[in-house]
């Protein structure tokens, strides 16, 4: 089975010093945001919270450093949700990224770590604060991060299908225009038509149709799927 935990040699340059301790905590939950922030202040990090993936490209877009961000997966009321957006803050802002979440299943480990995160938590009362803080300093310290889900099984096709997916993506991206990557990539940050075609200074109806070939292109049902699950991947190749 392909050790789809490893770490590629351009994502462990990104991998910020332990002396970086400004940590993003993305979770829709304000008990297990409070609870999470308020463990790494005690713990002597700068913990800033985000409730979804859109509210913590924010923060990135910004400009403040941030040394990781700890995200929840599943965040149903956000439009960008912690995939997506561990995705976004990996290959865009080159912040490293854990996930926290209930979720135990192996595809969706798997999802995860092809994103770019660096691990993949799981929020339980059994190991609770233990598990976050080592799962924090090894990220910190650029260090294989403990994972309570590396044995879990996964189907090798299920591997296979991910990459092939990945593939098709950049080989269909690839054959998009330079105008339909720009609009794909503002689409992908959350932009409506509206502002999409304000800030390239494009008619609407051009917005319109870019998205419509765009769609079609990557063979994509709706609006909907072009966020940076899937499409982050092209938008930003790493070196090699």
């Amino acid at each position: 089975m392909p050790d789809i935990a490893s770490i590629p040699p351009w994502k462990r340059e990104t991998v910020a010093p332990p002396t970086a301790r400004t940590i993003l905590v993305v979770d829709d939950m304000g008990i297990v945001r409070d609870r999470v922030c308020d463990l790494l202040t005690r713990h002597g990090h700068n913990a800033i919270a985000a409730e979804s993936g859109e509210a913590a490209l924010a923060v990135a877009q910004s400009g403040q450093p941030i040394a990781l961000a700890v995200l929840d997966i599943l965040m149903p009321q956000a439009r960008i949700e912690g995939i997506e957006a561990a995705r976004a803050l990996t290959y865009t802002y080159a912040i490293p990224c854990l996930m926290l979440t209930t979720i135990q299943e192996a595809g969706t480990r798997a999802a995860a770590l092809f994103a770019g995160a660096l691990g993949y938590l799981v929020k339980d009362v059994a190991t609770g604060d233990a598990a976050i803080l080592a799962g924090v300093r090894a990220a910190l310290a650029g260090e294989p991060v403990p994972d309570p889900l590396a044995n879990l099984p996964i189907d090798d096709t299920e591997i296979v299908s991910i990459h092939q997916r990945r593939r098709f993506l950049d080989d269909a991206y690839g054959q998009l225009t330079p105008r339909q990557r720009e609009v794909a990539h503002l689409a992908a940050q959350g932009l409506t038509n509206e502002e999409i075609g304000a800030q390239l200074h494009i008619e609407v109806a051009t917005v319109n149709s870019h998205i419509g070939e765009v769609l079609g292109r990557l063979r994509l049902t709706g609006r909907r799927d072009l966020r940076p699950r899937v499409i982050y991947d092209s938008l930003r190749d790493p070196p090699g």
